[in-house]
């Protein structure tokens, strides 16, 4: 049961919409990927854009923040319950911020499970492999429009020297660690500031530790992309990429006037 739900909700739906894009480009998993994943994430835009702009409510809300957590300091109970109604009269829900990223999941897994079927058909992981063949995999009304690259023979794999199906490339790696960090740059420059949190204040180099924190999610990313098969990391990359120039957008004024700052003072 397990099986055919991740099947039939996941693995086959993103196949049949990465062999659309297959067929678009003539079978190049390059230009395939990077336009699925800019396909999913205009398509979820709007979603990506309310977490974003979440921050701003946020900073509004800090004041009212503020005042109930004094007010109710002793009170564990009722902060929270008065918490929760400042946030659901204002429209501003934690899951918000979140959901873009919650959204996409689905469709990162299932292209890791397609681009490790291609790969590397019998060396696939049971949860990732497919059911079934890769005709099977196919929706019928899909199939007179993309049946020729059904054939793993006809697709592209290579571009600028880089295999899509290959991993361990450091170049791929290196790019992704890079934007990962330039997007949690600009993420703490946009994010408004949090109410002190009790007994934070006794606990030594918390800017430091959370400086810590953000250099190793970046060194994370980069692994996770070293590891896993060029076109997962490519997917990666590319979505990074789109949310970096998202939260610039929606922030260019705030971003703006920070790398105004930093280059000023060099």
């Amino acid at each position: 049961m397990l099986s055919l739900l991740r099947n039939e909700l996941l693995l086959r739906p993103v196949y049949n919409m990465f062999l659309v894009f297959l067929e678009l480009f003539q079978g190049n998993l390059w230009w395939a990927i990077i336009f699925l994943t800019l396909f999913v994430r205009f398509a979820l835009y709007k979603n990506t854009a309310a977490g974003t702009a979440m921050q701003s409510q946020m900073s509004d809300l800090q004041p009212k923040m503020q005042e109930i957590q004094e007010k109710y300091k002793d009170d564990p109970e009722q902060l929270s319950k008065k918490t929760m109604e400042i946030l659901k009269k204002d429209g501003v829900w934690p899951l918000k911020g979140c959901m873009g990223m919650l959204l996409q999941m689905p469709v990162f897994f299932g292209l890791y499970a397609v681009i490790s079927n291609i790969a590397n058909p019998e060396g696939v992981t049971k949860i990732m492999k497919f059911s079934s063949s890769f005709i099977d995999m196919v929706y019928s009304f899909f199939y007179p429009y993309v049946y020729n690259m059904i054939d793993t023979a006809n697709l592209v794999t290579n571009f600028l020297g880089i295999n899509v199906l290959e991993k361990n490339n450091i170049i791929l790696a290196l790019i992704g660690g890079i934007l990962m960090f330039i997007n949690m740059s600009i993420m703490s420059w946009t994010r408004p500031a949090t109410p002190s949190i009790p007994g934070w204040e006794n606990i030594p180099d918390m800017g430091k530790m959370m400086k810590f924190m953000n250099y190793f999610l970046v060194f994370m990313i980069g692994s996770f992309v070293y590891s896993v098969a060029n076109g997962v990391g490519l997917y990666i990359i590319t979505s990074t990429l789109f949310g970096v120039i998202q939260v610039y957008i929606q922030n260019r004024i705030l971003v703006n006037a920070k790398l105004a700052t930093i280059f000023k003072r060099k």
